[in-house]
């Protein structure tokens, strides 16, 4: 909640600033003062003068004096619809002290306040908090520092962190985007550095987000994007690649994968993909939804599964079927599994499965933290949660610090069972 806060003021208000390091690089007031006495002044050096914030008794962070009243006016026009959506969503779910918390935040970025001040704003509460004996983060780990990310080794040695972000169902809105790219940004910023989309995700529209949240920063990232397996044959491919090219802002592909198995003859998709390969406008090849017969297909066309470096399947604690045979297969052979749904599109987020509430009650964790560390806890596997908020990035980047003990694995196995028998292969 309040990393939501933080993380808005780094992923939106830096980005609307950029250019303007005077702004960015300001010195922290001595804010804690002020949160505790309504009606404190808090003197924070500015460029061109002394901007003075003041909170009045119900709590609201406004300019005194020193900001021109054209940059207030321009900041809220930028920046308040995120302020107001991400305003509206932890209201819900935050007890009063919160609420407190969020509302200072939101009209301190509403006026201007940048990333240094948001922070010092958030390290006053906490401070404040610990010594009244209250609590830290309802999310635990999530507003947790996280470190270099474990990564994965694709065929030719290049390694990708084994979270990254998926971005399902994003551009569909267009009261959103603002709000999915400072997500998608914020999961940059803390490692997760691997994306996901597709042609199909609204219609293209998933890809223009993502061009707008990599925009600047194209070469740290691992772009993974899907085409309509009717576009799957030489000349459809490559025609779908280059209009995937351009609404992604990119002159490659980092991972292209066909969506799914359909009637086009395999033979062609490769050829399509080895086009692709050597016009250089996409660096690896894969498949998805793929289960061990389309893959064994494959395999034995010449060539088949040359470029092919991972398969994108569901995987989760309620879909754990490819572990009978299909996560075997890809081991073996070295080919990365990345997995879509790993918290099963929310449902595995609430505290209802009584063995995830007690393996995050253990770890001082949420439940959705559990269920990615348990989907990334072997070698091989690549998860791509998406999270339309910056609360949620922050939540999912720290699961990759979380590791579950024989005793959690073991709960775990009892109430989401592994496969005993050969099952369908999920999808969605």
């Amino acid at each position: 909640m309040l990393g939501d806060a933080c993380g808005l003021a780094g992923g939106v208000i830096e980005d609307h600033l950029h250019g303007r390091a005077d702004r960015a690089a300001l010195p922290v007031g001595p804010i804690e003062g002020v949160l505790e006495r309504p009606g404190g002044v808090a003197d924070l050096p500015h460029p061109h003068a002394d901007v003075v914030l003041v909170i009045e008794p119900e709590g609201r962070l406004v300019p005194h004096a020193g900001l021109p009243d054209r940059e207030v006016h321009a900041l809220r026009e930028e920046v308040g619809p995120v302020v107001d959506a991400q305003r509206a969503e932890v209201r819900d779910a935050a007890d009063l002290g919160e609420q407190e918390v969020v509302r200072v935040i939101d009209d301190a970025l509403q006026v201007g306040l940048t990333e240094p001040h948001a922070l010092a704003v958030r390290e006053g509460i906490l401070a404040r908090r610990r010594r009244h004996g209250g609590e830290a983060s309802r999310f635990g780990m999530a507003d947790a520092p996280v470190g270099a990310m474990r990564r994965i080794e694709l065929p030719g040695g290049e390694r990708i962190p084994v979270l990254g972000q998926g971005t399902y169902r994003m551009g569909e809105e267009r009261e959103m985007r603002r709000r999915e790219v400072a997500a998608l940004r914020t999961g940059i910023e803390l490692g997760m550095t691997v994306i996901d989309t597709a042609e199909m995700y609204a219609d293209g529209g998933a890809e223009r987000v993502v061009a707008e949240a990599i925009k600047g920063r194209r070469d740290e990232l691992f772009v993974i994007t899907k085409v309509y397996p009717w576009n799957a044959t030489r000349d459809g491919m490559m025609k779908a690649c280059e209009r995937s090219l351009r609404r992604l802002g990119t002159d490659w592909i980092d991972l292209y994968l066909v969506h799914w198995r359909g009637d086009v003859p395999l033979r062609e998709t490769v050829d399509a993909f080895h086009d692709l390969l050597r016009a250089q406008r996409i660096r690896h090849a894969g498949v998805s939804n793929f289960d061990v017969d389309d893959l064994e297909e494959l395999a034995r066309l010449k060539a088949g599964l040359e470029g092919i470096v991972a398969n994108e399947v569901m995987y989760n604690l309620e879909h754990r079927g490819i572990e009978h045979d299909l996560l075997g297969w890809c081991r073996k052979r070295k080919r990365a599994v990345i997995a879509y749904s790993p918290i099963e599109e929310g449902l595995l987020t609430t505290e209802n499965h009584v063995a995830l509430a007690a393996v995050a009650e253990r770890h001082s964790v949420t439940a959705a933290q559990v269920a990615l560390a348990w989907v990334i806890r072997e070698p091989g596997v690549v998860a791509i949660p998406k999270a339309a908020r910056t609360a949620h990035a922050r939540e999912n980047a720290a699961a990759a610090e979380l590791r579950l003990t024989q005793r959690d694995l073991d709960e775990l196995d009892a109430s989401f069972a592994p496969p005993e028998e050969k099952l369908p292969l999920a999808t969605r």
